[in-house]
């Protein structure tokens, strides 16, 4: 019996010595120094030790250089820049300033065209139109200007009917429909041998109307005529087909008023026979 219970206390204290081995040598709370692996979808470096993106700063829409701030930044001065008074189409103060008049008022706007008037004597109506951002006057009214040149030189259609219809055949037969509406109507003289000098002709149809006032104005007193719609002694037409303006004076029925009158003109100036059989490429000698 003391045998058996000797034995069991020698036990008991090997169990005990050996438990006391292994709380001595077990390794300390290893979820102190745990490292928590990165997640999937994070930023680490390359030996893949790196910080979370957990670990990054992230902006604030209060971040005045954040990339939130930013944007904000740049959809305000758009916004600002849309914002913005336009300045409005034919502004009445802005084409007085270019033009150097005063009291204007836009009676046609056409975009960069308009027909303005202005108070004062006579006739101050004009054509102006925007070039490089200043307006300058284009024409005045009445223009000289045939509507086929208007028309060239960009004149938009809302405009174009205050400019005169130059081409004869467009409006019917006869002299007087052939009126280019010139302070002078045109003439239609009598195809009776009578004498005239030339003083000068229209050729271009684009600016038949033009050319002609410059003539009349050049030479007052003058009157002008459409000659393939006046007498068979005149040349009828251009070597292109075109109607030909001449602008001339009365020079009585002989060679020699004929002549006196073209020294006096001087210039370019010629004699001419009105009839019906002279050669129309000829002239009188003086």
């Amino acid at each position: 019996m003391r045998s058996t219970l000797r034995l069991m206390a020698t036990l008991a204290l090997a169990a005990t010595a050996a438990t006391a081995t292994a709380c001595s040598s077990s390794p300390p709370d290893s979820s102190a120094a745990k490292t928590t692996p990165p997640t999937s979808g994070s930023s680490s470096s390359a030996t893949g030790l790196g910080p979370s993106s957990s670990s990054v700063p992230t902006a604030t829409p209060s971040d005045p250089t954040s990339a939130v701030g930013t944007s904000s930044a740049s959809v305000s001065s758009t916004e600002a820049a849309t914002d913005a008074p336009q300045p409005a189409a034919c502004d009445p103060a802005k084409i007085a300033a270019d033009v150097e008049r005063k009291n204007i008022t836009v009676d046609v706007c056409a975009g960069q065209w308009a027909s303005i008037s202005s108070p004062g004597p006579g006739d101050t109506s004009a054509f102006v139109h925007l070039s490089k951002g200043a307006w300058n006057i284009f024409d005045v009214q009445p223009s000289a200007r045939c509507r086929a040149e208007a028309k060239a030189d960009g004149v938009p259609d809302e405009l174009l009917t205050y400019f005169t219809t130059c081409d004869p055949d467009s409006v019917g037969s006869g002299a007087r429909a052939a009126d280019l509406g010139l302070a002078t109507p045109i003439s239609e003289p009598a195809c009776d041998s009578s004498g005239i000098v030339v003083l000068g002709s229209a050729t271009n149809p684009r600016s038949y109307r033009r050319d002609v006032d410059a003539l009349l104005k050049a030479h007052p007193g003058a009157s002008y005529l459409v000659t393939d719609r006046a007498c068979p002694s005149l040349r009828q037409s251009t070597a292109a087909g075109d109607h030909i303006y001449a602008v001339y004076r009365p020079a009585g029925k002989t060679a020699t008023s004929v002549c006196a009158a073209v020294n006096r003109a001087g210039g370019d100036a010629y004699g001419k026979r009105l009839d019906s059989a002279s050669d129309p490429a000829a002239t009188i000698r003086c």
